[in-house]
């Protein structure tokens, strides 16, 4: 990937790299016996933290977070900003799979503030994440429907409370809901 395909700001991949990303998955594990899920994941409440410590606080944040998604997603997939406040992860696992990841991931993010330096003080921002996770085994027609899927449930998060992960239903469970 060339250097318009990594964001400045936390030296993730960025929206560019993402599509091309998810076309070339949708075409090597659609294509086969495997199987794939993305997580869409929403900072929670960040436009105060841009409000209340800056721009430049906000710029700290977006890097912890996007260090400690790394690290919670580990060699299981990649992990991209898509702009704003907005990653996404894209996993080589099943949905299930992907669901412990999201839940890992908002666990870690909730569970200790981020550290700063906010005019020579240290400050502690309290950071949570409302994520949503769509799966291949779901019969998505595109690339783009199952982002829009994935950030669907985020939105469906944030509504319900934030801080919280909502996966789509389970094929089995979309199965067993239209039996009579």
């Amino acid at each position: 990937m060339g250097p318009s395909h990594w964001d400045e700001r936390t030296g993730l991949a960025n929206d560019k790299a993402l599509r091309r990303y998810i076309d070339h998955a949708s075409s090597i594990y659609g294509a086969g016996n495997y199987t794939w899920s993305l997580i869409f994941l929403d900072l929670d409440n960040f436009k105060s933290v841009n409000t209340n410590h800056g721009h430049s606080a906000g710029d700290e944040v977006l890097r912890s977070v996007a260090d400690q998604v790394k690290k919670v997603v580990g060699d299981r997939g990649t992990v991209f900003r898509r702009g704003g406040e907005e990653f996404v992860a894209v996993l080589r696992s099943d949905q299930d799979a992907a669901i412990v990841a999201a839940e890992e991931i908002r666990r870690h993010l909730a569970s200790k503030p981020i550290s700063i330096q906010i005019h020579g003080c240290e400050t502690a921002i309290a950071v949570t994440a409302s994520l949503g996770v769509a799966s291949c085994l779901t019969d998505v027609t595109s690339p783009e429907d199952m982002e829009s899927r994935a950030e669907g449930r985020a939105r469906e998060a944030k509504a319900a409370g934030k801080n919280r992960v909502v996966p789509e239903p389970s094929k089995e469970l979309l199965i067993r809901s239209t039996k009579f």
